[in-house]
């Protein structure tokens, strides 16, 4: 068995407890096919955090906060720490970026192979395009070197592989390992049929749902101009947005400048184990994002039977057959998407059977998805990377 460094961001750092449970479970599943495992999560914080813990009899969690510029130099210097006082066969890094500097340095220094993971379409125009300019050189030039750097790639779809391999060419080994999805909170006899209920004016209104961070990445602002487009055609319609974010406020003014704030419902955060009985709940998942990874939500979304309207990022052209089991559109074009969801408003058994589909469709990849033993060989395939193995 092999030993690993990972070096990761903690996005869930701020989440609910089932959020990180689940995480945790994630986490040990994958120590059972290590030998050490060893994992610094780190994240920006005003309140400085350093400490360890072991969570598993071989897997040791290294936790960084604080909120100063040499974070990025206390998580180097504890992994330097980790290397010196372990044997470690690999370092594996879960984006391009902060962790994926540090993890080229350690590679220099201990002639440890590197595996970089991508969980997202860093490489899209649209990751960049409303980026201050020199942090869109400066990040774009980060992001290929660690690239370059790495002995192999971790990508989350298909398409992903495939823009890759155009940037980079097919010299390195890239593996396309889904996001796990939580298939036990999925349970219909844990869902609350009723949760959805008090946002439903009569027993006609549709409810829209989103699920996802606040983020300008995400496009709200042009899923909140379709929305108005819809609601001017269909009156009996509510969108549920659950989920926080640094554009909260400012995607709360718009709904009221477009006259829709009494339609659309800020939801805030949302306790993990109820997140799937909204899914159970809507009529219609929709997200409007403008470059994505895989998209757990909308494999969650399929899964939980629904109707799918989403823009054409990576994981959207994946997982949905357009016309079929969900629409696609272009990315901004916020009248074709209010189009596309006022074709299922008004097709009631459409809708039904688009959802149906959606299930079958993403059901045939879903063991796939969740099989950490993926990861896991490529880690190890990384490993053999190193001349003289």
């Amino acid at each position: 068995m092999i030993n690993i460094l990972e070096i990761s961001f903690d996005g869930l750092a701020k989440s609910d407890y089932n959020r990180r449970k689940l995480q945790k479970q994630r986490r040990k599943e994958c120590a059972k096919f290590l030998g050490k495992y060893k994992l610094i999560l780190y994240s920006r914080n005003k309140k400085q955090v350093n400490y360890a813990e072991k969570e598993a009899g071989n897997l040791e969690v290294f936790h960084i906060a604080n909120n100063n510029l040499s974070l990025t130099f206390e998580v180097y210097r504890t992994a330097v720490n980790i290397m010196k006082a372990n044997h470690i066969d690999i370092i594996s890094t879960t984006d391009p970026f902060a962790c994926g500097f540090v993890g080229c340095l350690l590679k220099i220094r201990f002639k440890v192979p590197l595996n970089v993971q991508l969980h997202f379409d860093y490489f899209s125009k649209y990751y960049w395009i409303d980026r201050w300019q020199m942090k869109k050189f400066f990040g774009f030039w980060l992001a290929k070197m660690v690239i370059g750097c790495s002995n192999t790639i971790r990508v989350v779809s298909v398409l992903q592989k495939r823009r890759l391999e155009k940037i980079i060419g097919k010299r390195k080994l890239i593996e396309v390992v889904p996001t796990p999805v939580d298939l036990e909170s999925m349970n219909p006899f844990q869902l609350n049929a009723d949760l959805c209920a008090k946002y439903r004016t009569s027993n006609q209104t549709k409810l829209l749902l989103y699920v996802g961070r606040l983020e300008e990445i995400k496009d709200l602002a042009g899923l909140l101009k379709a929305f108005q487009l819809v609601q001017e055609a269909y009156d009996d319609v509510n969108l549920l947005i659950i989920g926080i974010g640094s554009e909260e406020a400012k995607l709360k003014k718009i709904s009221i400048d477009l006259d829709i704030d009494r339609k659309v419902l800020f939801l805030g955060s949302v306790n993990h184990s109820e997140i799937f009985s909204y899914y159970h709940g809507a009529d219609i998942f929709v997200i409007s994002s403008k470059a994505e990874g895989r998209s757990t939500v909308l494999t969650e979304a399929a899964l939980s039977k629904k109707s799918i309207v989403a823009t054409k990022f990576l994981g959207a052209q994946e997982l949905i057959v357009n016309g079929q089991t969900g629409f696609v559109v272009d990315v901004g074009d916020y009248k074709a998407f209010a189009e596309k969801v006022l074709i299922l408003l008004n097709n009631p058994e459409m809708m039904r059977e688009f959802g149906e589909k959606a299930y079958e469709h993403v059901s045939k990849k879903i063991e796939k998805i969740n099989d950490i033993k993926i990861l896991v060989h490529l880690w190890e395939e990384t490993v053999k990377t190193v001349a003289g193995y």
